[in-house]
Formats: C-alpha cells, sequence, structure tokens
C-alpha cells in the first residue's frame, strides 16, 4: 500500500476500534475520539431508522453496545444509508447466538421495508385493470415477499414474545407513496413464487403451473380462486401488467 492508503486504513482501524492500537501519526486520541464518535453516531442513527422495532425490544445500553460491537467490527464497504442497513442485518445474520429466536427474521422484515421505501418509482408497470387468458403478468417491482418462522409483523416491545407460526408476507409501496404489507396464504405466495419465476406469465399458464403443483384442486374451483386472489393483488398495485 501507498503510505497515503496506509495512513488511511490506520485512521480508519483507529476510528472503529481505538482500544486496539495507537493514534495514527499526526493526530492524537482526544481529536480522534470526536472523529470517532461523529462516525459511530451516523452509523447508529442510520441503523436505528432501519431497525425501529428491533431497538426497541432492547434497553438503551444494550442497543449501544450492539451497535458499538457492529461499528468495530463489521466490514462495511458502503456509505449508503440503505447498504449500511444491509450490512448490519448481514452482521446479525453471522451471529452464532441471537438475543432472540425472532431476531433475524424481524430484522429481515424490517429490511424489506426499508428496500422497498426505497426503491425508484416505478413507471413500466402498468396498473392491471383486466384479466385475460393472454395478459401477462409481472410482480410490483417496490414490493418483497417474506417467508418466516414467526409472524414478525406483530411482534413489539409491548407484546410477549410470539409462538412460532408459519407466516407469508408481501410488502409493497402503496401509490408510490406509503409501504403496507399484507398477509398471505401458501397459495398465493406459491402464485407469486412461479409470477417472479416467469416474467410475464399469463393467466392460463399460471393456472397450468398451479395445476400442476395442486392436482387434487378441481380445475374450475382453481380456475376461479387464481382470478381472484390476482384481481385482489392487482388492486393494491402487486401484480401488474407485464411490458417488455
Amino acid at each position: 500500500m501507498s503510505d497515503f492508503t496506509q495512513l488511511q486504513q490506520a485512521f480508519i482501524d483507529y476510528i472503529r476500534a481505538p482500544q486496539a492500537g495507537t493514534p495514527p501519526p499526526g493526530t492524537d486520541a482526544r481529536h480522534m475520539a470526536v472523529y470517532r464518535e461523529l462516525f459511530f453516531n451516523n452509523v447508529s442513527g442510520f441503523v436505528s431508522n432501519a431497525y425501529p422495532v428491533l431497538k426497541s425490544l432492547h434497553s438503551e445500553a444494550r442497543w449501544t453496545e450492539r451497535l458499538r460491537h457492529f461499528f468495530a467490527e463489521y466490514d462495511c464497504h458502503s456509505p449508503l444509508f440503505v447498504d449500511i442497513a444491509r450490512s448490519f442485518l448481514d452482521y446479525l445474520e453471522a451471529q452464532p447466538e441471537p438475543e432472540w429466536p425472532f431476531e433475524t427474521e424481524l430484522a429481515q422484515y424490517e429490511y424489506l421495508e426499508l428496500w422497498v421505501d426505497t426503491q425508484p418509482q416505478v413507471t413500466d408497470q402498468p396498473r392491471l385493470e383486466q384479466l385475460d387468458n393472454d395478459t401477462a403478468l409481472v410482480r410490483y417491482r417496490a414490493s418483497a415477499l417474506g417467508t418466516y418462522d414467526y409472524p414478525v409483523h406483530r411482534i413489539s416491545a409491548e407484546q410477549d414474545w410470539p409462538e412460532p407460526q408459519p407466516t407469508f408476507l408481501v410488502i409493497f409501496r402503496e401509490g408510490e407513496a406509503e409501504v403496507r404489507f399484507s398477509q398471505i396464504n401458501p397459495m398465493t405466495m406459491q402464485l407469486l413464487l412461479i409470477i417472479d419465476d416467469q416474467p410475464g406469465i399469463t393467466l392460463s399458464a399460471l393456472e397450468q403451473a398451479l395445476a400442476a403443483l395442486l392436482p387434487q384442486l378441481d380445475p374450475a374451483v382453481l380456475r376461479s380462486g387464481i382470478e381472484t386472489v390476482l384481481m385482489q393483488l392487482a388492486e393494491r398495485g402487486i401484480v401488474r401488467q407485464y411490458k417488455k
């Protein structure tokens, strides 16, 4: 490394973990402490804003302790708010002993809310106004799917810790503004996964794909159920018209 690169690295290392070394040449511990708190406060603010429910489950002291450990030990490669939040999720997923069995799932859910909220405005996926056999389907780009072992959308500091319960959620931005979620059943999740796997799939092809997975269902009942679910999803903007 060049002398300047070495100086940069020494500066970063001391900012992250001052107890592990001495201040870089030309600096002193007092001024470096000011820099460290500025950097830490920025990162702390980003993470706390991204994970408000997870933060609320901790005491202030414990949350700060975990953030300082993340700040010192985990290597972020981007200064962007959403990327720092993603790095904190990666950090949590790498921990051998989570604070709670549902911790990483709750964090994943909160991260998806942030991710959906920060997606660019979608202009190339028209709303689905009607449905026929040849309508090409796609999931709204400003949406995300989550499959969890716990009902993460109901966790809060005011409630008892939840029991395991298979939970399927679609998180989406409604009206290009507010982020919402909808709890869905396994069949609806499967329908959306097929659409994800085959963007532009038609209603008839979707029906065939689900019929192969659910051969026990009467074809007429399956068809009616698919149409009903698709129109419900379309009304909320989750399923849209596919445009090449």
